[in-house]
């Protein structure tokens, strides 16, 4: 995590770090050929958050999203299936791995709040260099989703913009081990 500094993600927002560890999560995901609707929905659910705003009805659809009937990363719950051929290693990490991605934002209703948020993000970003996961470039991030933004931050339109250009890019450090592309 030489590259993701301190000072760099002590400029970036809970969304912005939950967004970076989504996206990594779905680069694992390529990397291991784990595959399933239900993951998808919950890291396309996960982009929703730029369009939402703080006010209660807006937690419920967000926290829903996360706790879904067939899959529900918090309670380690996932559909049948999904992690019965992997390998033990990949399995724990991967469940770790979505638990921590959800953790991220959701420790940032609580009293510790950032320190809680930064804590779920190191572990995560550990995960995935431990499997060789190339990190997406945290530039574009802290210029969308800085620490003390308000929401919304953007239409639906423009999230899905945005997810297509970070999802594309590799930090500095990384650069010559882009992600892998589902063909």
């Amino acid at each position: 995590m030489d590259y993701y500094t301190p000072e760099l993600r002590s400029r970036l927002s809970e969304e912005g770090k939950m967004l970076i560890a989504f996206i990594g999560a779905e680069r694992f995901c390529q990397r291991h050929h784990i595959h399933h609707p239900e993951l998808e929905a919950i890291i396309a659910h996960a982009w929703t958050c730029l369009t939402m705003d703080n006010s209660p009805e807006q937690w419920d659809d967000w926290e829903a999203g996360f706790h879904r009937e067939k899959i529900d990363p918090m309670d380690g719950m996932y559909p049948e299936g999904l992690l019965e051929e992997l390998p033990q290693d990949v399995k724990k990490d991967f469940e770790i791995l979505l638990e921590y991605c959800v953790e991220i934002t959701a420790s940032s209703w609580g009293a510790s709040g950032y320190d809680a948020s930064e804590e779920c993000f190191e572990k995560a970003i550990a995960i995935l260099e431990k499997h060789h996961i190339p990190l997406p470039a945290i530039e574009p991030f802290i210029r969308v989703l800085p620490r003390y933004y308000r929401q919304p931050v953007m239409s639906q339109e423009h999230a899905q913009l945005f997810r297509q250009y970070v999802s594309t890019t590799v930090s500095v450090d990384q650069q010559g081990s882009e992600p892998e592309c589902e063909g």
